[in-house]
Parts: C-alpha cells; sequence; structure tokens
C-alpha cells in the first residue's frame, strides 16, 4: 500500500484509513507508578517528570490517577483476605506513624497491624489518630476468642479497651528509658541515677529477650514471668534521689505501675510466649 506526504501540510496519507489500536501501559509500568505514588511519596508532577526522564513515557496526571483506580480494584480482594488472616491470628502487632496523604494536604497517618508469628502485615493511611481507626484495623472478635487474643501495642490509648487482652511492648519501654540513659543533656547529678535505672531494666529486658526460646512449662513461665514483674516493679517503685529525677524517667517508672502485671506480663490461658 503506498503512504505519501503532503508538500503543503506535512501530514502523512495513505490509499486507506490505518486503523489503529488502543494504547495501553503494562504491568511494569502500573505497578513502578503505584510505587512511585504509594510507596516512596512522589506527587504525581514528581511521578510524571521520572517515567519520562528515564523511559520517554508520558504519563499524566489523570492516568496516574486510574492506574491508581484500578490497581485498588484489583488488590484489594488481596488485601482484605490478608486482613482477615492477620486478624485470626493468636498474637497481633499495632503501631502508627506519621504519613503524608496527598488528599490530605500531606498529612495523616499509616497504621499498621501484623502477625507476631510470621512476616504478615497490612498499613491503613488515615487522616488521625483517633480511636475510630484503631477499632476499625483490629475489628471484633467473636465472643468465645475475645479471651485468648492478645496484641501488643505502645501505650498510647487509642489501643486501649479493644477486643482481647493488651500487652505493652516492651521494646516502647526499653528505648524510652535507653533515649534517657544517653541524653547528653542530663545533669552530671543525674545521670549515674539514670544510667542505674537504665543498668537493671537493661538487665530484665534481657531476660525477657532469653526466657521465650525455652521449650515451653507452664510452671516455669509463670514463675519467670512473676520474677520478672518483681523485679520491674521494684525498680519503678525507687525512690528519686535528693537532686530529683528527670520529668522523662519519672512518667516512666509510673507507667510501668500503672500498667501492672496485667499489661505487661499477664498472659490468657493459652500458651503464648512471653
Amino acid at each position: 500500500m503506498q503512504r505519501g506526504v503532503c508538500l503543503s501540510c506535512g501530514r502523512a496519507t495513505s490509499g486507506r484509513d490505518l486503523g489503529g489500536a488502543q494504547v495501553a501501559l503494562g504491568t511494569n509500568v502500573r505497578l513502578l507508578v503505584s510505587h512511585l505514588i504509594v510507596n516512596v511519596g512522589l506527587s504525581y508532577a514528581q511521578a510524571s517528570s521520572l517515567l519520562l526522564g528515564l523511559y520517554g513515557l508520558r504519563v499524566s496526571g489523570g492516568e496516574i490517577a486510574n492506574i491508581l483506580r484500578k490497581q485498588h480494584t484489583t488488590w484489594l480482594p488481596a488485601y482484605e483476605q490478608l486482613k482477615a488472616d492477620i486478624r485470626a491470628a493468636p498474637v497481633r502487632h499495632y503501631d502508627e506513624t506519621p504519613w503524608k496523604i496527598q488528599g490530605s494536604d500531606n498529612t495523616g497517618y499509616a497504621w499498621v497491624m501484623a502477625d507476631a508469628n510470621s512476616s504478615n502485615s497490612i498499613f491503613h493511611l488515615a487522616t488521625s489518630r483517633s480511636v475510630p481507626h484503631a477499632r476499625s484495623l483490629h475489628g471484633n472478635s467473636n465472643a468465645a476468642d475475645t479471651d485468648s487474643r492478645l496484641y501488643i501495642t505502645d501505650d498510647y490509648s487509642a489501643y486501649r479497651n479493644l477486643d482481647g487482652h493488651q500487652q505493652l511492648c516492651w521494646a516502647h519501654l526499653y528505648r524510652t528509658i535507653r533515649d534517657l540513659r544517653y541524653n547528653q543533656n542530663l545533669p552530671e547529678e543525674r545521670q549515674s541515677y539514670v544510667l542505674a535505672r537504665y543498668g537493671g531494666f537493661a538487665s530484665i529486658y534481657q531476660d525477657l529477650r532469653t526466657y521465650p526460646e525455652q521449650p515451653y512449662n507452664e510452671t516455669t513461665r509463670t514463675a519467670q514471668a512473676n520474677e520478672l514483674w518483681n523485679s520491674v516493679r521494684l525498680l519503678a517503685s525507687q525512690p528519686a534521689p535528693v537532686a530529683g529525677e528527670p520529668d522523662k524517667l519519672r512518667r516512666f517508672k509510673a507507667q510501668i505501675l500503672r500498667a501492672g502485671k496485667d499489661r505487661l506480663l499477664d498472659l490468657p490461658p493459652q500458651k503464648h510466649s512471653l
């Protein structure tokens, strides 16, 4: 078939309509766009510029929005199944952190729920740290399951009173007193006192990490839990020195006593690890 170019306008013509096919971006491009927006946190304009510069692809903001909508629809069933699987796990971890959400003026939070015994985890973006978001992620347990389910969190109030048995995260507690231990702005007269409290808690924390590696025996594990509670309670009950103690350490000790053995070491009837 002959083709030619108009000498006046430069437009290519042919003897018949060549037709054509709709061009669609491939799977890898769609996945890359989703990754750049959701994980990397690029704006639509930044993602478009990157695709043009690296691959010569011209992708508009509207097309990016369309890609995200389609990927949401495609992945939603798998997301809901993953959420159900994690909710069914006997032990779950929760946390949240500030996260820039483009539709909310780059403000918001990413909430995470993770299975303690596998790598399964899901994230939920929300505009605030309010209680409804924690409850929505946690879900409602069956009445028969409520007393046997553990969920581990920091001491943020939004996590209290969810279905199940709450335990405080010892890693959060450890980081609190560790950061205080290495605070270079502490007055010299308080440093030795803080160092001693840190050393005592670090020793308790190390025992806590070691015990679950031992074969489970209910009598032994109960004795270990009682020993740990007595040690940490004694540390938190020790009076402040004459020079006083940092406010952060005072709040830390009060937090331990307020939580009590029930939220630090008291486990439900099932044989969960400490």
